[in-house]
């Protein structure tokens, strides 16, 4: 019933790949996984959010899932907080609500759970005067359900 998982890249492949790579840059290491793997035993592709990444798995295998890595998710949610309140316990109920939901969102394992959570920020968002980090995760959250 369930494939194999594989693990291409290695501590070889990050050596070679700066922190902000352009999309050229990306096609030999993505080739290198798409050669091995024919596109149809490969269900799905995980990255981080990366903005070149996305566009050359796109380019390279067009029949792919591609989600992004819930570990980067969480880690950009939680940045946009501390980068406001310093320090998590220091965020206001409401706005504590707004992220927890947020972090249910991550992960939603369904659409429909997706959907809900997405429902739910808006909802309560709309009730507050989100601050800025509250507002640079529901654009993030918009984002991100548009990518579902």
């Amino acid at each position: 019933m369930w494939g194999a998982i594989h693990t291409i890249l290695s501590k070889y492949d990050f050596q070679m790949t700066n922190y902000s790579p352009i999309h050229l840059e990306l096609v030999p290491l993505l080739n290198r996984i798409r050669d091995p793997i024919p596109e149809k035993d490969l269900l799905k592709i995980v990255s981080d959010e990366d903005t070149a990444i996305i566009g050359e798995v796109k380019s390279v295998f067009p029949n792919v899932a591609h989600s992004f890595c819930v570990f980067h998710q969480l880690k950009n949610l939680t940045e946009k907080y501390l980068d406001i309140f310093g320090d998590i316990a220091k965020i206001p109920p409401l706005e504590r609500e707004l992220y927890e939901l947020a972090k249910k969102l991550i992960f939603a394992e369904t659409s429909i759970e997706s959907s809900v959570y997405y429902q739910e920020v808006l909802e309560l968002a709309s009730r507050i005067k989100p601050s800025r980090a509250s507002e640079k995760m529901i654009k993030y959250v918009k984002i991100f359900i548009l990518r579902i």
